[in-house]
């Protein structure tokens, strides 16, 4: 009787994939309050958590129906979207918040 034993490894060689919501322009208001479409992030080992980051300010997906909220003060901020999978591999994209008069 021979018993015959496998062992698999999974390598994951692929970064995950992201797509960044279009630039979104709101009006100026009194509250910084913003809210925007969420990026949409895959990998093909499962789910992967989205970070945002937009000079100092970090924070991580706050999704309530596909939407994420954060406070922005400026009147152009260019936030930039990080995937990280399982193994270390990461995917960006950038996209506009735009705060203008008379929008």
């Amino acid at each position: 009787m021979f018993i015959v034993c496998f062992r698999f490894l999974t390598v994951d060689n692929e970064p995950p994939r992201i797509t960044c919501p279009p630039p979104k322009s709101v009006p100026v208001t009194c509250s910084p309050r913003i809210e925007f479409s969420a990026a949409t992030s895959y990998d093909a080992c499962g789910a992967v958590p989205v970070h945002y980051k937009s000079g100092n300010l970090i924070f991580t997906e706050f999704v309530e129906n596909n939407t994420v909220v954060a406070e922005f003060h400026m009147s152009r901020t260019t936030v930039t979207a990080t995937s990280t999978n399982q193994s270390g591999q990461n995917a960006t994209c950038q996209f506009d918040i735009i705060r203008a008069e008379g929008r």
